[in-house]
């Protein structure tokens, strides 16, 4: 794994979908913003600035999947693998080892506290730039063949500022700005000077003879011949019209992630160096939407470009003049729920949770802005709660049916199943019985005997189902938070009503105040110093919601 590769009534059909999805799918994560990326060719290991390390599935590379992520500490800006292994360097922050054995479920093994500017893995060892300023630079040199336990064993003083490592046979070659530092590392713990020429770089790729660096104003690339490592000499070069971040070779091709000169599009760069003394650009590769071009890394015939805020890219490389966008990992979980959404942390929360499923899979979408049902609204809340689906062995409500067995079977169609259920039968249950929230229910249905699971929740009716499930009672602070949830007065909810208290108006103080949720009100209202009772609650909304109110990290 090396960036240097080396040979009832109707209910609607998106409730439906819905609820559907939230059976069957299963959760899955996101890639996030991705500034590095290498891979093994299975799978796209991704430096992401929200998730950490984030294991991308690409055997299928229509389909790339996100499948397995974890935290390392700090925002990984450059990664390298090798094995099972993959080391990220978080600049001053220090370098972390994330065992990757198991894909689906990466683990942060360990760490190391001095200074990581970029990271290169070979042979059991992690070459470690440290770039801190003030600082002679250092190339360090870490064992990490036993993961939990790596071990500096070597510190060499460069003398200028590095940045990447390429490390070829028994050679390291790392870039700085006035020269390239040539090192032998035959011995990884006593590595000694070979030489360093005066030729400045801040990127390096390598394979056996040939070096990589960028040409004149970062655009286009230099080849630099490597097979005498005392006398390095810059051979070719090959122009090009973007700013190239980062390289890698494979064969006698270069691959360059960047962005145009003139209009920060981002591109592939592909270069033929088959003739060193005479590389040629094959093509520039135009990578759609609203991406960086961060990174690139290289297996077989696709290339995988990090892609900053437009996640993980798959090019088909095949025919290196007319590279091709096959597939993309999202940076975010849900297509309609990008990474700069309001909402997008607490909706990956409750997905992350197993709360919600979206409301469609191909592609998968959340559908923010429609309204939550009355009867997504019980399986939200169940869930959320930590209830379970209950069958109390005949309905309560005369819209909610049980079907023969009160279980979900799926098949069948407009929201019930193959012997009739109803597809929240279940959890309405669950919401209706005093004995699960602890002698008062959440609910008691629209009328005395139906539930009306299609109709929209207001954000005032949420506010006692939430309440009451969270545990929590009426509120009376004393006075009204929002101008149009009313205290009346004397703040009680009275049957019949004479002093003029919203119906809500407990419940939406309770939300409001923060003390109550340890220290984070779960509303703030809708503006304006209004809290907007009648105005029906989006799915996105919910999120916040459920987040607030039970207590679900975002």
């Amino acid at each position: 794994m090396k960036r240097i590769a080396i040979i009832v009534p109707p209910v609607s059909s998106l409730v439906v979908a819905a609820l559907l999805v939230a059976f069957a799918a299963p959760a899955q994560a996101a890639v996030g913003t991705a500034v590095d990326v290498v891979t093994d060719g299975a799978y796209a290991y991704v430096a992401s600035q929200e998730y950490g390390v984030v294991v991308v599935d690409v055997r299928n590379a229509a389909n790339p999947l996100a499948v397995g992520a974890t935290e390392v500490g700090f925002v990984p800006t450059y990664l390298d693998g090798e094995g099972t292994i993959v080391v990220a360097a978080g600049g001053d922050a220090g370098m972390a080892v994330v065992d990757v054995s198991d894909p689906a479920s990466p683990v942060w093994v360990s760490s190391v506290s001095e200074p990581a500017h970029e990271v290169t893995v070979a042979g059991g060892h992690a070459y470690i730039s440290d770039a801190t300023a003030g600082t002679p630079g250092y190339l360090r040199i870490v064992d990490v063949s036993e993961p939990s336990a790596p071990a500096v064993v070597a510190e060499v003083e460069l003398g200028r500022l590095p940045r990447e490592v390429a490390i070829v046979g028994d050679y390291a070659y790392v870039a700085t700005s006035n020269k390239i530092c040539v090192l032998d590392v035959s011995v990884p713990a006593a590595p000694s000077w070979v030489s360093s020429p005066p030729i400045g770089c801040a990127r390096i790729t390598a394979k056996p003879g040939f070096a990589y660096i960028p040409g004149g104003m970062v655009s286009g690339i230099a080849v630099v011949d490597t097979q005498n490592p005392t006398a390095l000499a810059v051979v070719g070069e090959a122009e090009s019209l973007c700013y190239l971040n980062r390289f890698v070779v494979q064969g006698n091709l270069v691959y360059a992630a960047g962005t145009s000169i003139y209009t920060s599009i981002p591109y592939l760069q592909i270069f033929d160096v088959t003739t060193p003394t005479a590389p040629v650009t094959t093509s520039y590769g135009t990578i759609s939407g609203t991406g960086t071009a961060e990174s690139v890394a290289v297996s077989g015939a696709y290339a995988y470009v990090a892609d900053g805020p437009d996640g993980l890219k798959v090019m088909d490389v095949a025919d290196p003049y007319h590279p091709v966008i096959v597939g993309r990992a999202s940076a975010s979980i849900f297509a309609d729920v990008p990474m700069d959404h309001p909402f997008r942390l607490y909706i990956e929360a409750i997905y992350r949770e197993g709360i919600t499923g979206g409301c469609t899979q191909t592609p998968l979408n959340y559908c923010p802005t429609s309204t939550v049902t009355r009867g997504q609204m019980a399986s939200f809340i169940c869930k959320a709660a930590g209830q379970t689906w209950y069958d109390p062995g005949s309905a309560t409500f005369g819209d909610v049916p049980r079907g023969t067995n009160g279980v979900w079977d799926g098949g069948g169609g407009g929201g019930y199943d193959v012997d009739g259920t109803f597809i929240f039968y279940g959890w309405i249950e669950r919401l209706a019985d005093p004995a699960s929230w602890g002698g008062t229910a959440p609910t008691g249905g629209c009328t005395a005997t139906t539930y009306c699971p299609a109709n929209g929740v207001t954000r005032g009716q949420m506010s006692k189902f939430l309440c009451i499930a969270a545990g929590q009672t009426w509120y009376d602070p004393g006075s009204a938070t929002f101008g149009d949830v009313s205290r009346g007065s004397n703040g009680t909810y009275d049957t019949p009503e004479t002093d003029g208290t919203h119906v809500f108006y407990g419940y939406v103080e309770r939300l409001a105040d923060a003390a109550s949720w340890g220290g984070t009100a779960v509303t703030g209202g809708c503006g304006g110093g209004n809290y907007c009772p009648t105005n029906p609650v989006t799915r996105g909304q919910m999120a916040i919601f459920l987040c607030r109110a039970f207590g679900i990290p975002y």
